[in-house]
């Protein structure tokens, strides 16, 4: 029964379900009395239980109620007490600034009298000290005077702020009018030393003794000390008006229109003007080494303006010695260059002297070091004074001190003078480029009994030698003169002569080569060497130039042009021995051209003409690789076998017809031609020259260029004795990219007649069409044709072009790879050979035509 109460708990609660639920039968109403009574027990606790909670909820609400008064009151009391604290901040904050004020306005109290009393100490000392420097100066007591002045200063240097104020205006004007009397005072006394140098440009006249002159030195420490209270410009405009007065009689003496002597203003005589002056400095020295202090740099001021003057005055005789040398042709330039290098060299000795004495580490020109140096300070030398009140005031109540004076930079002494000869050196350079140029034309007449050995493992013309002896010998001279523009101008005569001297060496090989003899081809090699140390040289030239020349004119140094001159020198040399070489085997090739090939049955071993060919290389090459650098002689192979191998090539393709026994003998020439090629950088080399050492071998890649050359000839020649059925085919193998030229050249050697060249070049396609009606209109029968008298075709142009390395049943990828290392080894020699290189085809041409 208990278990059903939550039921009637729930929201959705339905009463007459829940009685029918709870009585569902007529049976099921005798349970209803005893489950009403159950429920009105029920309803009496709930009763009761809501009663006594009403109860307790009653009685927390009035405990509550008495919490939250007390707690009210709590905080009103609070309150109170933070609003009496507040008060009384209030009053301490206002008492704290009320001392604050006070205390402020005793401390603006203490220092303006403070600031007072120092005032009037200072202008009390002020006062004191413009009276004593009054009189002081009225009785020249000049050390006293300068540290009065130096006091004077600093004191005037705290009433700057009051000028306005007639008191200080005034003590600053009578200051002004002491400083002025003290100027001219200084000046009087310098004033009666008077000048201490000679009246004559004596070089034996001596100043440094005798006794003192008129006026008092002992003053003039004094004096000097009273200058540098007086400031920089004082100090500056004292030490410049002593200069001048000393170095008058200098400009009177040595002047163009003012020498008493007219020989003592001329550049022959400069060495009296140094003489003049080092007379003056000892005795300024002598008289004035006590006396000026050492900061001042007196004489090497002195010595600034004489250099000044000297400039001034050397400048004008340059002038007119430039004017009377171009107005008079006929003078002796020899003589003047000498006269003029040798007054250089006197000016250079006197800077160099002068540098040494002067310039050393700089000292500060201050007040302060000067006094230090003359052996008295201000402060030394100063008392203490008192002040109005008789206490003892120090210097240090005077406050810091003015700020010390920058110190004055000197110009430099190097190039005062000799700068001045740069423009007017031009005779000394035509001279030096005279002297050079007679060197250079030692060339023309020099030659085998004037090669040098052992000079860089090269045999090179004496002249060579000597120019570039010359040429360091000279860079000595003028650098010891100058190293500016004179120099500079210099360099540009050096790189003319040897731009002349390459072209010297380049006509004398042309002389030579066109005039045969018997050791012209060595005196060539030694043209080949001469350049090559010469262009070796170069750099090491322009470097030294450069090491030496001043800093202005490094970047403008460059002998890249000079030293491409020599190399072209010994190109085209290279050249030049590859054309005689040429020329010897000329004969051989008039002799292959006398052979009667069309008729030839004879075939035996190689021909005359190669044996003409080989002893003509033995006889040639020997001497020339003796000569040679390595570099050079393999140079000298690859380009004559190039050009011999294309001509001979030439050669064969020019020929009408030829037989198969005919065709069969060049084969054998060609292989005998092989051997020679291939031995040429060894021919004629003694095996005991290898034997400390492995045995001479010939480079790979000048066999391969060999081999290029020699298979091409091979393949034409194989080409022409194979059946004319399978002629078209084999060609198209063997020259895939070759013209119709080619072909009709190789027919011509099978002597092939009109009708049947022309089918072939019909089934050639492309350009055989046009070649077969042009070789229709030359066509001439071989038969009736003599091969001495036959109009040979053009030479095919791919004879000029790089070799193909073919031959019967050879694939096209050995070709292409003897090709790439031909081409490879031309592009591995030397940049400036690259114009004579590609003249190897045109020099292949020019025999051509003279066999026509």
């Amino acid at each position: 029964m208990t278990d059903d109460w939550g039921a009637l708990d729930r929201e959705d609660f339905d009463a007459v379900e829940y009685i029918n639920l709870r009585f569902p039968t007529e049976h099921s109403l005798s349970l209803l009395p005893p489950y009403a009574s159950e429920v009105q027990s029920r309803i009496a606790t709930l009763d009761g239980e809501l009663s006594a909670a009403v109860a307790a909820q009653s009685h927390a609400g009035l405990t509550a109620s008495r919490d939250l008064a007390e707690a009210q009151g709590a905080i009103r009391e609070l309150s109170g007490k933070i609003r009496d604290i507040q008060a009384k901040a209030e009053q301490s904050e206002v008492m704290v600034q009320e001392i604050c004020r006070d205390i402020r306005q005793l401390d603006h109290a203490k220092r303006h009298l403070q600031t007072t009393i120092t005032a009037l100490k200072r202008l009390h000392m002020l006062v004191t000290a413009v009276d004593q420097l009054q009189q002081k100066t009225e009785e020249r007591y000049y050390k006293e005077a300068a540290n009065l002045l130096g006091a004077v200063r600093q004191l005037l240097h705290h009433f700057d702020g009051y000028a306005a104020i007639p008191k200080i205006a005034e003590i600053k004007e009578m200051v002004d009018i002491i400083k002025a009397r003290l100027t001219t005072q200084i000046h009087e006394a310098f004033d009666e030393i008077g000048q201490l140098a000679a009246g004559v440009a004596d070089v034996d006249m001596d100043v440094s003794g005798g006794g003192s002159p008129s006026g008092a030195f002992s003053s003039l420490k004094e004096a000097c000390l009273v200058v540098d209270a007086l400031g920089a410009e004082a100090r500056k405009t004292q030490v410049d008006k002593f200069c001048r007065e000393q170095l008058a009689p200098y400009k009177k003496l040595f002047g163009r229109d003012t020498a008493p002597d007219p020989d003592a203003a001329t550049l022959e005589q400069v060495e009296r003007r140094f003489a003049w002056f080092k007379r003056l400095l000892r005795g300024i020295d002598d008289r004035f080494g006590a006396v000026f202090p050492e900061g001042w740099k007196v004489t090497h001021r002195l010595t600034l303006q004489f250099m000044a003057a000297t400039r001034e005055q050397l400048l004008a005789l340059l002038e007119d010695r430039e004017t009377s040398m171009s107005s008079t042709p006929d003078l002796d330039e020899e003589q003047q260059v000498e006269v003029l290098l040798r007054a250089l060299q006197k000016c250079l000795a006197f800077e160099r002297e002068m540098a040494a004495r002067f310039e050393e580490p700089a000292q500060s020109l201050s007040p302060k070091n000067s006094a230090d140096a003359g052996g008295a300070t201000m402060r030394r030398g100063r008392k203490p004074r008192r002040g109005a009140d008789g206490h003892r005031v120090s210097m240090s109540t005077l406050g810091p001190e003015p700020e010390q004076e920058d110190e004055e930079v000197l110009l430099l002494m190097k190039g005062q003078l000799t700068e001045l000869f740069d423009p007017f050196l031009g005779p000394y350079l035509q001279l030096e480029k005279r002297n050079l140029d007679a060197v250079v034309q030692r060339i023309s007449g020099e030659g085998v009994e004037s090669v040098r050995g052992d000079v860089a493992t090269l045999s090179v013309f004496e002249s060579s030698v000597d120019v570039f002896m010359y040429i360091k010998g000279s860079v000595k001279r003028c650098t010891a003169l100058t190293t500016g523009q004179a120099f500079f101008n210099l360099q540009k005569q050096y790189k003319q002569c040897l731009r002349e001297y390459a072209a010297l060496l380049d006509s004398k090989v042309q002389a030579i080569a066109s005039r045969s003899g018997a050791g012209a081809e060595t005196v060539i090699c030694y043209v080949v060497t001469t350049a090559e140390y010469c262009g070796d040289t170069v750099p090491q030239l322009e470097d030294l130039v450069r090491a030496r020349i001043d800093g202005a004119y490094k970047e403008s140094i460059d002998l890249a042009d000079e030293q491409d001159a020599f190399h072209d020198a010994s190109a085209s040399a290279v050249m030049a021995l590859v054309s005689a070489l040429e020329d010897q085997v000329n004969p051989a090739f008039r002799s292959f051209g006398g052979v009667n090939w069309s008729s030839f049955s004879d075939v035996g071993e190689e021909s005359r003409y190669v044996l003409m060919v080989q002893q003509a290389a033995l006889e040639f090459v020997a001497p020339v690789r003796r000569a040679l650098p390595p570099l050079f002689f393999r140079s000298f192979c690859d380009k004559f076998c190039g050009a011999f191998l294309q001509r001979y090539h030439g050669l064969i393709m020019r020929q009408r017809r030829v037989s198969n026994e005919g065709l069969q003998q060049l084969l054998l020439d060609l292989y005998s031609i092989d051997k020679l090629m291939q031995a040429l950088p060894i021919l004629g080399l003694d095996p005991k020259e290898g034997s400390d050492g492995p045995p001479p071998t010939v480079p790979l890649a000048y066999k391969r260029l060999v081999n290029a050359h020699v298979k091409r000839i091979e393949a034409c020649l194989k080409l022409a004795q194979i059946p004319t059925e399978i002629l078209l085919e084999e060609f198209r193998r063997m020259f895939p990219d070759e013209a119709a030229e080619d072909l009709q050249a190789i027919m011509s050697l099978k002597g092939l007649k009109r009708q049947e060249q022309l089918e072939i070049l019909e089934r050639l396609g492309g350009s055989g069409a046009e070649s077969a009606r042009q070789a229709a209109q030359n066509y001439v029968d071989p038969a009736s044709a003599s091969p001495a008298r036959a109009a040979p075709p053009a030479p095919p142009p791919a004879a000029a072009a790089a070799p193909a390395a073919l031959a019967e049943g050879e694939p096209e990828a050995e070709s292409s790879a003897a090709s790439s290392q031909a081409s490879r080894f031309g592009s591995s020699l030397r940049m400036g050979w690259s114009s004579a290189m590609r003249t190897v085809g045109q020099k292949g041409g020019l025999f051509s035509d003279g066999d026509k």
